[in-house]
């Protein structure tokens, strides 16, 4: 058997009073406005509010099962709780920032941020130059050389998508740690019928830095400015463990095809404008990818 966990429900009160709350919450419009059952998406995780009295179910308002939701900084959390009551106050657990309030209805409600590690701010992400080249082709050999899935060749691979017209200069971003690239994340051109999208290959981090949230950063960087060059979607062929923590889910879900041989779980895209095109059909890689 494959068990999913892809949505849950609150019990609510007032429909009208929790769909504001949530959107304001959450900061987008709820996706399925209903008398009984309303639906917000997030990531592709389907959360409901249900006006269980309507069906006349009996529910018991309480903190033995919660809601989780991670936003992207320290900041961020500190300003949606400022005004909510507090059930258990912020605290550190573990590598995370945990936090519980108590929604309009009365649910209590888990929210968390990672906390930003002492060497993040000392990492520098930028543009790669020409100059960088030969650095990031050895880089790039090393990190994939241990890697589980490589077919040993992502660093050639590179270097001949920076000759090809789907190369993106501003979206091949290098990190850099104690005076050296450490890091590097290409996105290039691809199309899903008339659309173009982004896909993003490689993304390496040197061996002796991974597991320390570069990789997170770079992709998170990549995401900013492909948004605010109007970019819609980006694809990424990767661990089905890693990639959706950065809001990545399986690319069908937006319409995009699998490409044959490819596993579908490990075939995924992420929505980066909220009034993106609804997709469907298959990907065009660049011609050096050899798709």
């Amino acid at each position: 058997m494959e068990c999913y966990i892809k949505s849950m429900y609150l019990c609510v009160n007032d429909m009208a009073r929790a769909i504001t709350f949530y959107e304001n919450l959450l900061e987008q419009k709820v996706l399925i406005k209903d008398e009984i059952y309303s639906v917000f998406d997030i990531h592709g995780f389907r959360l409901g509010l249900f006006a269980y009295q309507k069906m006349g179910e009996e529910h018991i308002f309480g903190s033995n099962c919660l809601p989780s939701l991670e936003v992207e900084s320290l900041e961020i959390l500190q300003s949606k709780i400022a005004q909510l009551e507090l059930c258990f106050p912020l605290t550190q657990i573990g590598d995370n920032w945990v936090v519980e309030f108590i929604d309009s209805e009365g649910n209590h409600i888990e929210m968390t941020t990672p906390i930003e590690k002492i060497e993040e701010k000392k990492m520098l992400i930028r543009q790669e130059t020409k100059n960088d080249y030969a650095e990031v082709y050895t880089l790039i050999k090393q990190a994939f050389a241990s890697a589980e899935h490589s077919d040993g060749t992502e660093h050639d691979l590179t270097n001949a998508l920076r000759t090809s017209d789907a190369f993106i200069p501003e979206l091949s971003l290098v990190a850099e740690r104690d005076d050296k690239i450490v890091g590097h994340i290409l996105f290039t051109k691809g199309k899903v019928g008339h659309e173009t999208v982004l896909i993003l290959a490689p993304l390496s981090v040197h061996p002796e830095y991974q597991k320390q949230g570069i990789g997170t950063a770079l992709i998170k960087e990549g995401h900013k400015i492909a948004k605010e060059r109007g970019y819609s979607y980006s694809l990424v062929l990767g661990s089905e463990t890693y990639y959706p923590r950065m809001g990545y889910i399986p690319a069908i879900q937006f319409g995009i095809h699998v490409p044959e041989g490819m596993p579908s779980d490990n075939f995924m895209a992420i929505k980066l404008q909220e009034n993106a095109p609804i997709l469907d059909g298959s990907v065009i890689y660049a011609k050096e990818f050899g798709i």
